[in-house]
């Protein structure tokens, strides 16, 4: 649930093995605010990574997160961890 209306810092950790690498994804917050990303491979499926997507605005209020795959050139997209959205200063 988001508090308060604003741009939130959006910040994924995942892993993916160095032949799984090159996908891209989006991640999409209700509807109104979306980033995508490239994969980049992290050396294993179990060695994770903290990547930073962008800012997004969101308005308070329960959210759906969903994040989607844009182009899988290789068997797999991502051994993802988390989702962080973190209020911007």
């Amino acid at each position: 649930m988001v508090k308060t209306d604003g741009d939130y810092g959006v910040e994924l950790t995942y892993a993916c093995d160095d032949g799984s690498a090159g996908s891209e994804f989006s991640v999409g917050i209700s509807d109104a605010a979306k980033v995508t990303g490239k994969v980049d491979g992290t050396g294993a499926w179990n060695q994770f990574k903290t990547v930073s997507l962008g800012k997004v605005r969101l308005a308070a209020g329960k959210q759906k997160l969903a994040v989607k795959a844009i182009e899988m050139p290789r068997e797999a997209v991502m051994n993802l961890k988390g989702i962080e959205l973190t209020p911007a200063r």
